[in-house]
């Protein structure tokens, strides 16, 4: 039978056991670790105990951030000292075989997904400067339901105005669009 630690209320043990058990769903801990991760929280707890501010929010509240915090800790300093299965050492140089089946280095099949070309990156910046600085208000809010696929009726209804205003704004920036030589972005 678990020893019972009444140094802590029964909401906070049972946080700390839900949180400790939580971590442990991941392959790089087992359930053997569940109780060291449930005794490093409470250690944890102890040292910051005196730390709680009751106008940032109730003590739950100040509890369940620091243990989320430390969860995130272990979870770091536990991945980087124990390799995964999932994860495997290799060279960009190493060879592999493509679609095709022909021998090339794994680099020239990696898609490469982290790099915006500079296209996408000056689309952005001009979309961004038509946004700000040449839309009204109720354009810049129609914009992100255009973008979600709403009808301009639905469009209407959520910004209180009639589907005219919403079509009419509409209208209007496909001109301001097409008058910042952006019609491509139609």
């Amino acid at each position: 039978m678990p020893q019972q630690n009444d140094s802590f209320d029964p909401t906070t043990e049972n946080l700390i056991r839900k949180k400790a058990r939580r971590l442990c769903q991941h392959p790089v801990f087992t359930p053997s670790d569940q109780p060291d991760n449930e005794q490093e929280q409470r250690l944890h707890l102890h040292k910051q105990g005196s730390k709680v501010d009751p106008s940032n929010g109730g003590q739950l509240k100040y509890v369940s951030i620091t243990l989320d915090n430390l969860c995130v800790s272990i979870f770091r300093y536990r991945t980087a000292a124990k390799r995964t299965p999932e994860r495997e050492e290799c060279s960009l140089n190493d060879s592999v075989l493509d679609a095709d089946g022909r021998e090339v280095d794994l680099h020239q099949v990696t898609p490469n997904t982290t790099c915006e070309t500079q296209d996408e990156i000056d689309r952005k910046f001009d979309l961004e400067w038509v946004r700000r600085n040449l839309l009204s208000d109720l354009q810049q809010m129609i914009v992100p339901l255009l973008a979600e696929g709403r009808s301009i009726t639905a469009i209407a209804r959520e910004l209180k105005v009639s589907p005219d205003v919403v079509q009419r704004s509409i209208s209007d920036m496909r001109g301001v669009f097409e008058d910042a030589s952006l019609r491509d972005y139609l």
